[in-house]
């Protein structure tokens, strides 16, 4: 008993010497007093959340202020801890308030506004955090409200004075300010034409899934389409051979045939067609997804104003301050970066037109004093020709990242958080070698006389069903899950949908073709000349498809169908641009596809049962009270939308937002069907630009002259 007793006042003694926080338990010894000026402002780390998977997240905490009741406010930036982002990672940022016990080294505070809403989910709660300092150790720890744990240490800044030696008149050139007062652009080029082996190199293998996915016209066309006329918009070009020959990844060979030694060095473009080949074939791939869909582009990032989605050419974009944070570190490890921008030119009480630009990240450090990131900018818009070697502008990062403006070699504002749209951090290695894409001399030839690949057709077939295709006198047949006959094939990739194997076969590009059942059931899609149509149908006699002329005849007196006609490779009930039919008919009937409307006439029968379809990205319209005639107009019928010209989300108004979809749409990184196309080009020269979406802006802040924006499309 007496042991017993000795045990409890033994306890007692030791648990009186015990202090219980909100934290942890911890003894007298280990808890001191703090100030003020003990304390580090900036603080990075990791915390797991409550929640049931407990990701472990990346952790900073930015101190504003401290008062002397303790109460304390900054910024806490969420981050993926790892370097490969896990399921349900997020980055994010918000403002925080708490207090500080500075007798008892502990820390408690909780979010009270959002900075960047995290990427990726549809909640994401505050929750209050505890936590201890130990100050020796540069170091706080605790515990989440709810459960959950963190840890941050303090941040050091020491190493972040970075300069890579890119050397003003050695490493750099721009070649805008030749052209500064003539229009025609390319100086003597203004019939100019990247030559074939460029254009064969940037298209890639045909043989890949990229070419039945994304390519849809003739190479010269589909790439003409991107190449400007003048300068204006080859700083993207331009600042990828500058950074290609600095890091050593290109030979100075590969942009010249002369005896340069540094790129500053370099003729003129229109003087050298070697390097004005060079300039176009990198200022082109950011259109080409073979390299949008390479690691090009390390991180994007996107104002929550101006785009719904954060996604940056095909990138998930981060929120500002972690895309800030990665720019700032890789340019601090791993060299120089290309840094590409659109935004905003003029404030809203002038002008709204929008603007994109390609810098180069050359350096960077870290000013303690006024605690801001600098890092150092090249522009090749700086060279002029009373300024032959261009000027470094600046880039100004505040600590915490939620900050930053772009400045010209002024002094001038370029770029901040106010007017930017979207950046991207780009790597430049990557990008493949052209040192063997040049033809031999130093002079072009001329594109009629390169050899070029004869343009494919694709079959996309099911090997379950026997059938025959002709087109004139060559023939494919399959019998039996074999092919043969005498029509040219170039490759067979075979892949699954749902749970039936099925195949691409490429051959030559034929005018048309004719496909023939053996059996009772077909199912075949064919695209050519960027045109596509696929039938399934049973007991009928035979389908004629014209892809050039957009025309599908399906011949037969008693045969159940469904059709589809439209501009995409590959075909599922959710995408866009596309028209489809189905039915049962007592009679031939033709479709031709008229830029996305549909005419549909029947041989002197009139219609005996037909269901048409129009598909809008993820919506489906559909039309089954078909007048009994031997002729139909079917124009999509978007039921509950006015068709107005520059409308593109389809809202019934023209407003920015349809602009800046046109800008995204012109630049490759939003995809239209082609009713968006038919009301984005409003100026009616059959393309959808950057001269279209001008118009749109203009049209929204009430300026004259702005095409058919505005207009009813009915």
């Amino acid at each position: 008993m007496k042991k017993i007793i000795s045990c409890i006042l033994t306890l007692t003694i030791l648990l009186s010497n015990v202090y219980i926080t909100g934290l942890a338990i911890t003894t007298s010894n280990e808890i001191s007093a703090i100030s003020i000026n003990d304390i580090p402002l900036d603080w990075e780390g990791w915390y797991h959340g409550f929640s049931a998977t407990r990701i472990k997240r990346g952790a900073e905490i930015h101190i504003n202020s401290i008062k002397p009741d303790g109460t304390v406010m900054g910024i806490f930036i969420i981050s993926p801890y790892s370097e490969k982002r896990e399921d349900g990672d997020v980055d994010g940022s918000y403002y925080f308030e708490g207090k500080i016990d500075f007798n008892t080294s502990s820390i408690t505070f909780r979010g009270n506004e959002w900075i960047d809403y995290p990427i990726g989910v549809s909640f994401f709660g505050l929750f209050e955090f505890r936590g201890y300092f130990d100050l020796e150790e540069g170091v706080i720890h605790g515990t989440i409200a709810g459960g959950g744990e963190w840890e941050v240490h303090t941040i050091n800044y020491s190493d972040f004075d970075v300069d890579w030696g890119f050397t003003l008149g050695e490493n750099n050139n721009s070649f805008i300010h030749f052209n500064e007062k003539k229009e025609e652009g390319f100086y003597n080029e203004s019939n100019y034409e990247l030559d074939q082996n460029y254009i064969k190199e940037l298209m890639g293998n045909k043989n890949s899934n990229n070419f039945f996915n994304l390519f849809k016209n003739d190479d010269n066309e589909y790439l003409k389409d991107y190449m400007f006329d003048n300068w204006s918009g080859v700083c993207y070009g331009i600042s990828t051979t500058i950074g290609l020959l600095f890091n050593g990844s290109i030979g100075i060979d590969s942009l010249s045939d002369g005896d340069e030694s540094n790129y500053f060095e370099l003729p003129n473009p229109w003087e050298s067609p070697k390097l004005l080949n060079a300039i176009n074939y990198y200022y082109l791939s950011q259109v080409v997804p073979k390299y949008m869909l390479q690691d090009v582009q390390i991180v994007g990032t996107a104002s929550n104003d101006y785009f719904s989605e954060y996604d940056t050419y095909g990138m998930v974009g981060y929120s500002l301050n972690m895309f800030l944070k990665e720019l700032i570190n890789n340019v601090k490890t791993d060299g120089i970066k290309r840094l590409d921008c659109s935004y905003k030119i003029g404030d809203e009480s002038s002008s709204k037109e929008i603007g994109g630009h390609s810098l180069i990240v050359v350096g960077c450090n870290y000013d303690t004093k006024n605690q801001l990131y600098t890092l150092t900018i090249y522009d090749v818009n700086t060279v002029k020709k009373d300024n032959p070697t261009g000027s470094f502008s600046k880039m100004v990062i505040n600590k915490d990242r939620t900050e930053f403006t772009i400045y010209k070699p002024n002094g001038r504002i370029f770029i901040n958080n106010e007017n930017y749209l979207a950046m991207s951090m780009s790597n430049f290695e990557p990008i493949n070698d052209i040192s063997d894409l040049h033809p031999s001399g130093s002079a072009a030839t001329s594109n009629e006389e390169e050899e070029t690949e004869p343009n494919h057709a694709i079959i996309d077939i099911s090997l379950d069903y026997d059938f025959t295709v002709t087109s004139g006198d060559r023939t494919m047949q399959c019998s039996d899950g074999k092919l043969s006959g005498n029509m040219t094939g170039y490759n067979i990739q075979s892949y699954l949908r749902g749970n039936r194997g099925r195949f691409y076969i490429e051959v030559d590009n034929y005018p048309d073709f004719t496909i023939t059942p053996q059996a009772e059931t077909l199912d075949i899609a064919i695209m050519q000349d960027g045109y596509y149509m696929a039938l399934e149908a049973e007991n009928f006699d035979s389908a004629y498809c014209n892809t050039s002329d957009r025309t599908l005849t399906m011949r037969g007196n008693d045969y159940n169908y469904k059709a589809f006609m439209g501009v995409d490779c590959t075909v599922g009930e959710d995408e866009g641009g596309l028209i489809s039919l189905e039915g049962n008919s007592l009679c031939n009937i033709t479709v031709d596809d008229e830029g996305g409307c549909a005419v549909i006439t029947s041989d002197g029968v009139p219609f005996n049962d037909i269901t048409l379809k129009s598909y809008i990205t993820t919506d489906v319209y559909e039309k089954t009270d078909i007048p009994t005639t031997e002729s139909y107009l079917f124009s999509g019928e978007y039921q509950g939308h006015t068709l107005l010209y520059g409308d593109t989300n389809f809202d019934g108004k023209v407003t920015a937002a349809d602009s800046l979809k046109v800008l995204r749409k012109s630049i490759n990184i939003d995809k239209f069907d082609i009713l968006k196309d038919k009301l984005a080009d409003v100026n009616s020269d059959g393309k959808v630009n950057a001269k279209d979406a001008l118009l749109i802006q203009r049209y929204t802040i009430g300026l004259k002259n702005t095409g058919a924006a505005g207009t009813s499309a009915e």
